[in-house]
């Protein structure tokens, strides 16, 4: 009997997490004080194989104080037998960035490799 349906089963992981965080700083500005601060954060992050050479994972989070998304990435890998390939991306942010590697994988040809990125820090305002 065969089966009726297909088998998705690929390799993956994923995380979520709260974080609440109080903090009480000194402050003198004419007035001797306390400032109360609290934040509170919602991350995420996982990894899928999308085949036994190919990864990706991914991670990012939510500020609810602020009503900001925070720093996001997504990286792919591949191992090409005697190399390695991997991409990375952030796509907002103060850290927004790129970058694309290739490279031999032995550690004596560790210097035999591509390497391009491109930051983009000017748009933090």
């Amino acid at each position: 009997m065969s089966q009726a349906y297909y088998d998705f089963s690929l390799p993956w992981n994923f995380g979520f997490n709260y974080a609440v965080n109080y903090s009480v700083s000194y402050v003198n500005n004419g007035t001797t004080g306390y400032r109360k601060n609290v934040t509170q954060t919602v991350s995420f992050n996982g990894s899928l194989n999308l085949t036994p050479k190919t990864g990706i994972t991914f991670q990012g989070g939510y500020d609810i104080k602020a009503r900001k998304l925070t720093t996001s990435s997504v990286s792919i890998t591949r191992d090409l037998h005697c190399w390695q390939m991997s991409f990375s991306w952030i796509p907002f942010g103060y850290h927004k960035s790129w970058s694309f590697n290739i490279g031999v994988k032995a550690a004596s040809l560790s210097d035999l490799k591509y390497d391009k990125s491109q930051s983009m820090y000017d748009n933090m305002y």
